[in-house]
């Protein structure tokens, strides 16, 4: 997902990629967007909002649960949160040469919530990073978010085998 920012096109060295054509893609990037990411290889909707903050609603969070709770534990803890949303500020912008898409980049930003399962308390926390990649043409976007380092109640989970990543691709705005 990465892009190069757009400099001087050697074909003609007046066609610089401006912070003025910059702030004019984001400007018709924000909004909210609704795609598909995959939940036990299932397709769950989630929504995607792009303002001051970039949010995610209704990322599945049975990922982040399976190394720490069982079947039975999962299929109740999933049934004790609703409305989880994961926010982080963007802190980078850059555009391609062409003009043809804009990428941001999110500060790496700890979600943390509680799930219930046999009468006992999850404390979850993931640190989790987010890159979004917004096509002018078809203003659509997609995104991918990384989760870097995982707990349940202080247990930190070992990530180094199988990463855990959540991929949305052509989201279309609402």
């Amino acid at each position: 997902m990465l892009l190069g920012l757009g400099a001087c096109d050697e074909s003609n060295n007046q066609d610089v990629v401006t912070v003025e054509d910059a702030q004019q893609a984001f400007n018709s990037l924000k909004g909210t967007y609704v795609g598909t990411v995959m939940d036990n290889n299932v397709p769950t909707r989630a929504s995607i909002t792009i303002g001051r903050e970039f949010s995610v609603r209704d990322l599945p969070i049975r990922p982040l649960l399976k190394d720490f709770l069982s079947d039975e534990e999962m299929a109740e803890a999933l049934k004790t949160v609703k409305g989880l949303v994961y926010q982080a500020p963007t802190v980078s912008m850059a555009m391609t040469e062409d003009r043809s898409q804009l990428l941001l980049v999110m500060e790496p930003t700890d979600w943390q919530f509680t799930v219930t399962a046999g009468g006992k308390d999850y404390e979850i926390s993931a640190l989790m990073s987010a890159a979004v990649v917004y096509f002018l043409q078809s203003e659509k976007l997609s995104m991918e978010i990384v989760v870097q380092s995982l707990s349940c109640n202080g247990q930190q989970a070992d990530l180094s085998l199988e990463g855990i990543s959540y991929f949305i691709d052509q989201a279309e705005k609402q």
